[in-house]
Order: structure tokens, then C-alpha cells, then sequence
């Protein structure tokens, strides 16, 4: 769900060029099309393996994409990833049966502790290196269009490499299916967490269908 968070400790510097062109994926049967926000960039070289990686550390999920900041200094501080539970890719639905089905359940609460452990654990295999990560996820509400999640999290791995990132999620519907935005930023504590909330929802907007479902 979150494993996105040890990029940095794990990635050597790459080369992505200033303009990309629109970025293109699939939800089962469903193609989308996404323009790149200005100002980040789709992942090259070594940031595209790195991205490869992070994607497998999330067992969860289909990672459909990763769209970093294309000033080298901030690739891995500030960025997006565009995620699907696999539980989900073939199913179809509203963005309003979303919200019924699921803000019941996030609303009631859910063990953040054990999340966290589980993408401590499975990041840590993926790389075989030791990564520790603290943390709260929580629900912070909904608006028209999202569902919305994040926190702020310490991560610190083997070598001594240590940071911390806020993160804001969207859980949305576009086109009958179901898509989860990621942001990610440096700061510490709520206000950065909801500072980067409503790009998430920017982001979700500007996903559109290239196939009927």
C-alpha cells in the first residue's frame, strides 16, 4: 500500500528529460491516458529500475505509474504514484458505490500499526536490506470526488540513510474503476499531509479513458 516511501534510500541519481510525452496504462480492460503535470517527469535509467523495484516491494497493488519531479535534487521527494488493488482491477463500479463500501470501513478505523509493519516487512525483503518505518496512516474525510488517507512517515534504513515524507491519497473511480492517487512531499506533521491533498484530486481529474470499458 505505502511501500513507495523507501525510494529514496534506494536510488542513485538517473536522467529524465524535461518533456515527456503524455503517459498511458491499463485497469483491466480499460486504457487511460494521463498528462504529465508540468514539472515532473516519468522515471529513466536508474530511476525506472528503482521505480520497478518499488513496485514489486507492494504485493497489494498494481503500480500503473510513477511520476517524479524532474529536478534531480526532489525526484524521489516529491511525487506521485497511480495504484489499483489487484483485488480490484477486474471489478467495476461507481465512484459513489466506492464511497458507500469503503468510508464506513475507514471511518471505523483499521490498524495502521500493522500496515505499517507489513511495508517495513515486504520492502525490506524486496531490497534485502533492513528498512524501518514509523508512522500513522489515517482517514481524513471526503469530498465529491475522493477518499482520503495519509500521514507522515520516518524511515530509516540499514546503512544509516534516514528521512521523512509526507504522503496524501485519493481513492477514486474513474471510467468504472477504481484508482488510488499517491503524493508524496517533505514536511512533518497534518498540515503537510493535507497541503498535498488536493493534488491528488487535481491528478485524479485529469485521468481519462481511451477505451469503453
Amino acid at each position: 500500500m505505502l511501500s513507495s516511501w523507501i525510494a529514496a534510500a534506494a536510488l542513485a541519481a538517473g536522467n529524465t528529460p524535461p518533456d515527456t510525452p503524455p503517459s498511458a496504462f491499463r485497469v483491466g480492460t480499460v486504457a487511460f491516458n494521463l498528462p504529465v503535470p508540468e514539472g515532473f517527469c516519468l522515471p529513466e535509467g536508474e530511476d525506472a529500475a528503482a521505480a520497478q523495484l518499488i513496485a514489486a516491494s507492494d504485493r497489494d497493488n498494481v503500480t500503473h505509474l510513477s511520476l517524479l519531479q524532474c529536478d534531480e535534487k526532489r525526484r524521489w521527494i516529491d511525487y506521485f504514484l497511480i495504484k489499483t488493488p489487484t483485488v480490484a482491477l477486474m471489478a467495476t463500479m461507481t465512484n459513489a458505490e466506492l464511497q458507500q463500501a469503503v468510508e464506513p470501513e475507514l471511518a471505523k478505523g483499521f490498524n495502521s500499526d500493522e500496515i505499517v509493519a507489513s511495508v517495513s516487512k515486504e520492502v525490506s525483503d524486496t531490497f534485502r536490506s533492513k528498512v524501518d518505518l514509523k508512522g500513522q496512516i489515517v482517514f481524513l474525510g471526503k469530498d465529491e470526488s475522493c477518499l482520503y488517507l495519509g500521514g507522515v512517515f520516518d524511515v530509516a534504513g540499514a546503512n544509516g540513510t534516514g528521512y521523512t515524507l509526507a504522503m496524501a491519497q485519493c481513492m477514486t473511480v474513474v471510467e468504472g474503476k477504481m484508482l488510488s492517487i499517491y503524493r508524496y512531499g517533505g514536511g512533518k506533521g497534518r498540515k503537510a499531509v493535507e497541503a498535498l491533498m488536493p493534488s491528488t484530486k487535481i491528478l485524479a481529474k485529469a485521468i481519462r479513458p481511451t477505451s469503453p470499458r
